[in-house]
């Protein structure tokens, strides 16, 4: 039944495509667009001013989604693509692209406010005092490259699957998500329960300088080595989309697709994932983890320790992870934020380490659409205000939810909460698309040329 009613409410106004041809006003959703054009007349979106009561609804809405999603640890793009949709009335292309930009701008915030942020499970560990930052560079920097390869693949059996393969497959994904995430929230409330600690504290550990060193190493956010890995990836994606052209824009160069360039650039973007993969491990994280067992650290719980086998986890998490939201079209911060907190991280860092991961691969996103001109320029500005102005109170409610009630489990209910809004709301976002396509009897079972 919510499913219908969704339905119902996208297909009172929704266009699934962009600049679609009209007579008259009559023929566009109206007060949204008008039809304008010299030679061939288009449904064009309105100017930012004067809002409509949708419109000022839809900021509203904006604004909840995205207080609530932050205080989840969650960057709210899922979420958020719906209500552009009912309040906006943008097409789907647009869509994207300002839930990009709201997502980049949700993450980027909490990065800064996190910034100074210690870590919670390190308070008097290693030395006296708290110590530590929220995000996990570790875990950033090996799985950030193969999360490009994952989004990369993805998107190339996005564009070739048929409709129906994808619903499926986002159906089965957010049910395993909402599955998983159930079973760490009970798993949580259990250990409350039991009357389980998480915090650990200082036990005689010898002091040294090398010691000292590393414990100040990792509380600060600017650890340049992995920032300048994390940077080089954003890059040669960006530049590599650029050249390659994002499949509904052209090649800044004028490739086509499957020229032999097009294959050779598509190459250099997998051979770098992998290079930067292999850089991050034996030139960051390894000596790092190395250089803490020497010292006689102590690590807490969620502290990535770099084996064979955490290693090889992360790295096939990372891409099947991102492989699967850019098939469904869900992103990757609702998958990887959960996914993080299972893992054992403590939600505070699940979060911030997953939204750190989403800030990169926007940014990259962020950056190709505004070049390719698919971004609203105004309402762009005006949803990216509402949305810092969500965020902002959203990570002082997380902060509040976990630290001052001490009850962590709150969080991952949040998460719980959107994973089930996604569940109902994306897959029935997706049914539209394929009920608009079989009316103009397209087919729906066919696998698409990636050509």
């Amino acid at each position: 039944m919510i499913v219908k009613l969704l339905l119902f409410v996208f297909a009172c106004g929704y266009h699934i495509d962009v600049d679609v041809i009209c007579s008259n006003d009559s023929d566009c959703l109206q007060p949204f667009e008008t039809c304008t054009g010299l030679v061939t007349q288009t449904c064009k979106h309105k100017a930012l001013w004067p809002l409509n009561s949708m419109e000022i609804a839809g900021c509203l809405a904006t604004f909840v989604v995205f207080l609530g999603a932050n205080a989840g640890g969650l960057g709210g793009g899922g979420a958020i693509l719906p209500v552009v949709i009912v309040f906006f009335r943008f097409d789907v292309k647009r869509t994207i692209a300002l839930s990009n930009l709201t997502v980049f701008a949700s993450s980027l915030v909490r990065f800064l406010m996190n910034a100074k942020k210690t870590h919670p499970l390190k308070t008097d560990v290693n030395r006296r005092g708290p110590q530590g930052i929220l995000i996990d560079y570790n875990i950033a920097v090996l799985m950030l490259p193969m999360i490009t390869l994952g989004v990369t693949t993805g998107a190339i059996f996005y564009r070739t699957m048929p409709d129906l393969a994808i619903l499926l497959l986002l159906i089965l994904l957010l049910i395993a998500l909402v599955v998983m995430n159930s079973c760490k929230l009970r798993k949580m409330c259990g250990e409350e329960k039991n009357g389980v600690i998480e915090q650990q504290k200082v036990q005689d550990v010898a002091f040294s300088v090398e010691l000292d060193r590393i414990v100040d190493g990792e509380s600060t956010i600017f650890q340049y080595p992995a920032l300048i890995l994390n940077f080089s990836m954003v890059l040669i994606l960006t530049l590599t989309t650029l050249f390659r052209g994002d499949g509904k824009n052209p090649s800044i160069i004028g490739i086509n697709r499957c020229d032999t360039l097009d294959f050779l650039l598509l190459l250099t973007l997998f051979c770098s994932s992998v290079l930067l993969s292999i850089v991050g491990i034996t030139c960051f994280v390894q000596p790092q983890y190395l250089a803490k067992v020497k010292a006689g650290y102590q690590f807490t719980n969620g502290d990535f320790q770099c084996d064979c086998r955490n290693a090889s986890k992360l790295l096939i998490i990372a891409f099947f992870g991102s492989f699967l939201g850019a098939c469904c079209g869900t992103g990757t911060g609702f998958i990887f934020n959960p996914v993080l907190i299972s893992l054992g991280l403590h939600p505070e860092v699940g979060s911030a380490t997953g939204m750190y991961l989403t800030l990169f691969v926007t940014l990259s996103a962020a950056i190709v659409m505004a070049i390719f001109g698919m971004v609203n320029g105004p309402y762009c500005l005006l949803l990216c205000g509402v949305t810092v102005l969500g965020t902002v109170p959203g990570i002082h409610l997380q902060t509040y939810l976990v630290l001052k009630t001490g009850k962590q489990w709150l969080t991952v209910c949040i998460v719980q909460f959107f994973l089930l809004f996604l569940l109902l709301s994306v897959p029935a976002i997706q049914a539209l698309v394929i009920m608009h396509k079989k009316e103009l009897q397209k087919p729906l079972f066919t696998i698409d040329s990636y050509c």
